[in-house]
């Protein structure tokens, strides 16, 4: 029965989608850290005072973000700091946190108004930033000098580009504390898939259809009298536009791949027959978009048009030549008032080992899950660790010279991560990892 696969040595990845988009804790040698950037007020009011680097009262490490408070006149000081552009594109239920704390108890007059403002135009007019949360004195902490962790939701900005202000107003009132800022949400991108891959369009599961041209697009049809699925009860169908030829991509969720472990992908194909003479290529990239799909690993045309009317199946063998995630594109180029072009059952493995190719080691990985430390043994050498995201950032690497090793994984968020080891011998295996 046809389903999808999603494993990794036999295990089904069952993870949070959870994504860490900013991490700031100010123990950078620069302040404020790369990208962002501190100003006052439009009003001119409060230069004696700005963001800077507190080393006495932080929340953890050594340093924090600290601002004091003036005295002015004629208005508020008002002290900016603002992130650098954070990408909300593939994020939902994006969450700010950090922790904060204040130098005196609550003022009886004079106080400060501490705000969380977002803007998603520019990180320096102040007239295009809105306020996301905005605390008193009293709200802002119980006790004056504990830190206490603060959360302001910031989902209303999914999908979008944002820079994130920190801005305290006064006139001799109190000042502001703030470490360890973090902004997360959950990603509405699906997590990579690890091989072997298997997708036959019964469920969703993170593909996506994008027309480049004026045709029509493709789309997913339950098993009829006249078209059977390959497997299953459903497959992608391109239906012919009478007046528009089609340039209609049906795009994977992302499948993480190793550089030089060949793979072997296969597809069901066929066409709906009634003399239409239909076009199918696949390519295959690093990026979901479809315009960005330019490596082309298949083209039926460049073989011959598409006449069959029972289903074939399509074999690509192809080896990548980065780590990472990739995307395969199914592209639908039909000329116009031509018939259907099927797909289904698409399937990716890595390729049957050679001969002369060595056949997979005894690795050995604990603790895992891992709170720190990841210690590795394996039959033979170890000469590198890459630690990925599932989203296919690289993490953590280490070159190595060693049967036995260790990785330090403390620091980086909890969650699952692909962990690519590479033997001396030019093996290269794959292991779900899972951080506390």
């Amino acid at each position: 029965m046809k389903k999808i696969l999603l494993l990794a040595f036999g295990l089904i990845l069952s993870q949070s989608n959870a994504q860490t988009l900013l991490e700031e804790g100010f123990e950078g040698a620069t302040f404020p850290p790369t990208g962002w950037t501190t100003f006052i007020g439009t009003n001119g009011l409060g230069t004696s005072q700005n963001w800077k680097l507190e080393t006495q009262f932080v929340n953890s490490g050594t340093k924090a973000a600290y601002v004091q408070y003036q005295n002015v006149t004629g208005g508020l000081a008002e002290d900016w700091m603002v992130t650098s552009q954070i990408d909300l594109a593939t994020a939902s239920q994006a969450e700010l946190s950090f922790f904060t704390r204040k130098l005196n108890a609550n003022q009886t007059s004079n106080k400060s108004t501490y705000y969380i403002k977002v803007s998603t135009t520019s990180q320096t007019d102040r007239s295009t930033f809105t306020d996301a949360q905005v605390w008193t004195e009293e709200q802002l902490t119980a006790v004056y000098n504990v830190y206490e962790k603060k959360i302001v939701d910031l989902s209303a900005f999914a999908g979008q580009k944002v820079y994130i202000a920190f801005v305290m107003t006064n006139d001799n009132g109190n000042s502001w504390f703030v470490d360890d800022v973090k902004l997360s949400g959950q990603s509405s991108e699906t997590p990579a898939a690890t091989l072997p891959y298997q997708y036959g369009f019964e469920a969703e599961d993170g593909w996506k259809t994008e027309n480049l041209g004026s045709g029509n697009t493709w789309t997913v049809e339950e098993t009829n009298s006249f078209y059977a699925a390959s497997e299953g009860t459903k497959n992608a169908r391109y239906r012919f536009s009478s007046s528009n030829a089609a340039n209609s991509w049906y795009v994977s969720r992302g499948i993480l791949l190793t550089k030089d472990l060949p793979i072997t992908i296969k597809f069901d194909y066929r066409t709906g027959g009634f003399n239409g003479i239909e076009k199918l290529k696949v390519a295959i990239g690093k990026n979901k978009n479809a315009a960005n799909l330019t490596n082309i690993i298949w083209d039926n045309n460049g073989q011959s048009n598409i006449t069959n009317t029972a289903w074939e199946t399509g074999i690509i063998e192809f080896t990548p030549t980065e780590d990472g995630v990739h995307y395969l594109g199914f592209n639908a180029y039909s000329d116009a008032n031509q018939m259907y072009v099927f797909i289904d059952n698409v399937r990716v493995d890595e390729a049957m080992l050679a001969v002369n190719q060595t056949k997979k080691e005894n690795l050995s990985i604990y603790p895992n899950p891992v709170k720190d430390v990841l210690n590795l043994k394996n039959d033979s050498e170890i000469s590198k660790i890459s630690v990925y995201s599932l989203d296919g950032k690289l993490i953590r690497d280490k070159k190595v010279n060693s049967k036995e090793t260790t990785i330090n994984l403390s620091g980086i968020s909890s969650g699952s991560y692909i962990g690519i080891i590479e033997s001396a011998n030019g093996n290269k295996q794959t292991v779900k990892l899972i951080k506390k």
